[in-house]
């Protein structure tokens, strides 16, 4: 059963101890996601885009999943949940490094294009989301400024997403990103709302030719239903109930009054097909030809 030999066994082989979980550096941790699409784990290149609640993912993933989103797993729906378009997410703007290798990719890409710092996870940044452009926080707070540091556009500090901040930043990103939501949703109600008042007057042309058609439309079926009403009405008798009398009443009420021969002869059907007038062969045969 072993021990055999002269082996001396440790209290670590005789008793099992519960293994200490490992803690991970939250500094190699951040620095891996500033590294890597959050939704696909793939390096990050461009182009790229930043969603309102400051991650960053490759532009090719976020294409995939809003063209199938059925194969994605519980845990990337999870981190991708408030993307539902190419309008909830920005283009970045970013600024490369000027002593980036193409061969290396250990070094960090992107720079500050106010400070030099690298965007490496050791620095905050933020995303202008009007303009997409990233810019370190050093900058914004060395420099502060109305317009964008690299671009020039209006920026305001709500429009200043922080990347990978932490949860409880996140949540204040997610407050602000369903306000942003509904404004965008009643600015474009009131454009919608302006346009139909511009053209009010087209609408109210529209609005009485409309009325005007459903009056003559209303007019010509009171029409048809009063010639209806005006037209002998036909009553149709069930032949099961005709007696011999009965018919003979009818056929003597719709006979015709009989005239003069004379008369009677200027209209054809006055005789029997077998007693009318036939034309001899020369006219049929010119008669059969043409009719």
């Amino acid at each position: 059963m072993g021990c055999d030999g002269g082996t001396i066994p440790t209290r670590d082989e005789l008793v099992k101890v519960k293994k200490k979980p490992v803690k991970l550096d939250p500094l190699f941790d951040l620095a891996a996601k500033f590294k890597h699409c959050a939704f696909s784990g793939q390096p990050l290149r461009e182009p790229m885009v930043g969603c309102e609640l400051g991650r960053l993912y490759n532009k090719e993933a976020i294409l995939s999943l809003l063209l199938n989103r059925d194969s994605v797993s519980k845990e990337q729906a999870t981190i991708v949940s408030h993307i539902k378009s190419l309008k909830d997410v920005k283009e970045l703007n970013l600024t490369k490094s000027r002593d980036q290798a193409d061969d290396d990719h250990l070094k960090p890409t992107f720079v500050c294009p106010v400070t030099g710092l690298e965007l490496n996870g050791l620095h905050r940044f933020y995303i202008f989301w009007t303009c997409g452009c990233v810019v370190s926080e050093r900058a914004v707070r060395e420099a502060p400024s109305d317009t964008c540091h690299k671009c020039g556009s209006l920026i305001k500090k709500e429009d200043m997403i922080t990347i990978h901040s932490q949860p409880a930043e996140v949540e204040l990103l997610r407050e602000r990103m369903k306000a942003r939501r509904q404004a965008a949703k009643a600015a474009k109600k009131a454009a919608k709302a302006a346009a139909k008042a511009a053209a009010g007057g087209d609408d109210a042309g529209d609005a009485a030719e409309k009325e005007e058609k459903k009056k003559k439309k209303k007019k010509r079926k009171a029409g048809e239903e009063q010639k209806t009403a005006q037209q002998p009405k036909t009553m149709k008798i069930n032949a099961a109930f005709v007696t011999p009398e009965l018919s003979q009443k009818i056929a003597a009420a719709t006979e015709r009054p009989k005239g003069t021969k004379a008369f009677e002869s200027i209209f054809t059907s006055s005789t029997k097909p077998d007693e009318q007038d036939q034309a001899s062969w020369t006219s049929r045969t010119t008669l059969s030809t043409y009719f």
